[in-house]
């Protein structure tokens, strides 16, 4: 994202920011792609981990009291590969708002140092809350436009 704004010289580094320095439709273009991408390899991964029945996944999913831990990650892997998809085909505020709420929640169960794991993780929350929050501007971009569109 640094590189969507102007050039910094190394002595402006620590200097408060000019936050009414704007962004034009490329630069936010760019950084709702990135976001986008990001969130797609995280889904993916981690659905993918589900799929090829991780087993410390499996073993989790056991912990917390699920009698079929292989069917449970085949559908947990499966949604968050479709989501992740979705998100990159055409990022939906809702859909991308539900993925963040289920990541940030789902990944509170984990058996051993929950809340450790939790922040571990906090990328994934992130990009998908930056995501939601790019989407959500008074004034955002069409990507498949070239013109500003208000929401």
């Amino acid at each position: 994202m640094l590189t969507t704004t102007r050039p910094i010289r190394a002595g402006e580094w620590f200097h408060k920011m000019d936050i009414r320095q704007t962004l034009d439709e490329s630069q936010w273009k760019m950084i709702i792609h990135t976001m986008q991408a990001t969130a797609f390899m995280l889904l993916v991964g981690h659905g993918w981990l589900n799929i090829v029945e991780k087993a410390g996944l499996l073993k989790q999913y056991a912990a917390i009291g699920f009698e079929n831990p292989q069917r449970v990650a085949h559908i947990v892997g499966g949604l968050e590969i479709m989501g992740a998809v979705a998100i990159l085909i055409k990022p939906l505020r809702y859909v991308v708002l539900a993925f963040f709420i289920w990541k940030t929640g789902s990944e509170l169960f984990y058996p051993a140092y929950p809340v450790w794991e939790w922040v571990e993780r906090g990328g994934s929350y992130a990009v998908l809350l930056g995501l939601w929050l790019s989407l959500s501007t008074g004034k955002r971009y069409d990507i498949r436009k070239t013109s500003a569109v208000s929401a």
